[in-house]
């Protein structure tokens, strides 16, 4: 019997595909398109240590919850204010703006951090950005390895990410050629 679930690792996976794709799978503090890249952005008046940090205490906020907000802003890393966001009670309003968050954040990153800004620039429009640390909303919902070895088309994810990142680019080089 063949398997159909993704197995990124096993040849045997009907997903397989051990294609070359133009792909720039990302995740934590050591990649600089990951929002875990540790770097200072100032965004909605706020200076922040990373992208991670900013979206964080933007939930925090739209929450209502701004001890939380306090906190995750003066937390050591990204990851801390990943994990203390998690407490939150997430409002339904949440999920209907946290991709506009999210793009201005990145846009914020873009204008801000120089080698973000030139590693964005140098992509086409068939480069794929994904964060691949198994999120099923912003990512793939595969690490590196498995995003790399499976097809997209059986990617569990939704990899939003990549959806915000691209149009991003897209306005930046067109921004760039008037």
């Amino acid at each position: 019997m063949q398997e159909t679930r993704p197995y990124p690792r096993r040849s045997k996976c009907a997903n397989y595909d051990s294609a070359k794709k133009n792909i720039i799978a990302f995740s934590g503090k050591d990649d600089i398109q990951s929002n875990f890249y540790p770097c200072n952005i100032k965004i909605f008046g706020i200076s922040h240590t990373s992208a991670e940090h900013a979206f964080q205490y933007s939930k925090a906020m739209r929450s209502g919850d701004t001890i939380t907000a306090s906190v995750i802003q003066k937390a050591n890393s990204a990851l801390d204010a990943k994990r203390i966001a998690s407490k939150i009670t997430t409002p339904v309003e949440w999920l209907l703006q946290r991709d506009e968050v999210m793009k201005q954040i990145l846009e914020s990153k873009f204008d801000q951090v120089p080698e973000f800004k030139e590693c964005v620039l140098q992509c086409n429009d068939n480069t794929k950005f994904v964060e691949a640390a198994y999120d099923n909303y912003w990512g793939p919902g595969l690490d590196k390895r498995g995003t790399h070895n499976t097809a997209t088309t059986a990617w569990p994810g939704k990899n939003v990410m990549d959806n915000i990142l691209t149009r991003i680019a897209r306005s930046k080089r067109e921004e760039l050629q008037n």
